[in-house]
């Protein structure tokens, strides 16, 4: 005889808060991309997770705050775009000959103007959307133009290292590339212990940088910003005959002092 399978009352609550957990962290775990490089629709697909991990129960607060704070960047991004006063993009129009071939600066009112060519609206428009937006607007007033554009990154390469200092690169920039635009690490440089630095944050550090130089990480890759930093810190410095015959003194002088006094 057939037993009928029941559910009591209290088993339904606990499955439904099961399933709610399960699904809002599979929303999590599939969340699009919000990347810098990410498309509007990843965007506003981003969007749709964020909303529902910001409202779930089976999150705690410090999670739905975190996701609450990144709906709004992302909202933000989709509809105020990604270029902001003072951001460098390289532009290059090919044609017969070469029209244009240099960094531009995005200017008041989000405009980037190219010489003799036309000046291009930027606001509201994503990183993701910049090249076809420049060639769309090029096309307008030059026919056949080949372009070709990079939205520059501003990091700083800090610490154990040549050059120090701040680099406008492409955002496709190979992470160990940065290194050696700085000059290289110096013989003191401890690269096991490289940082990824926001701010005060550490964002990546030690095996972690390493494996991202290993697998050709970019800087679009990685979702790093303007003023983020790459930090190679310093090792132990050699050991070099003036180290050893100071500390051998520090040793050596109280012997020293005792044998005399005898």
């Amino acid at each position: 005889m057939r037993v009928p399978f029941r559910i009591s009352g209290p088993t339904v609550v606990v499955l439904a808060i099961a399933l709610t957990a399960v699904g809002a962290r599979a929303d999590a775990q599939s969340a699009p991309s919000t990347s810098r490089s990410a498309t509007r629709a990843q965007l506003e697909a981003s969007v749709q997770v964020l909303e529902r991990t910001a409202s779930s129960t089976a999150y705690g607060e410090r999670t739905r705050a975190k996701a609450r704070a990144e709906m709004v960047r992302v909202r933000s991004r989709l509809a105020n775009g990604d270029f902001t006063v003072g951001q460098r993009i390289w532009v290059r129009l090919d044609g017969q000959p070469t029209l244009f071939n240099d960094t531009l600066t995005v200017r008041d009112s989000l405009y980037l103007d190219i010489p003799n060519v036309r000046r291009i609206p930027l606001g509201g428009v994503l990183r993701s959307e910049l090249e076809a937006k420049v060639t769309a607007e090029v096309a307008q007033v030059v026919r056949d133009a080949r372009v070709q554009v990079w939205p520059l990154t501003r990091v700083a390469v800090l610490g154990s290292v040549t050059n120090p200092g701040f680099f406008q690169v492409p955002s496709q920039t190979l992470l160990d590339h940065l290194i050696t635009l700085a000059g290289g690490p110096t013989s003191t440089s401890a690269i096991e212990r490289l940082r990824v630095m926001r701010s005060d944050t550490v964002l990546m550090q030690g095996p972690a940088v390493l494996t991202a130089i290993a697998e050709g990480k970019t800087l679009d890759e990685l979702d790093l910003r303007d003023g983020d930093a790459l930090m190679v810190p310093q090792g132990n410095p050699p050991w070099d005959r003036a180290s050893i015959l100071s500390i051998a003194g520090i040793f050596l002088a109280p012997l020293i002092t005792i044998l005399v006094a005898r």
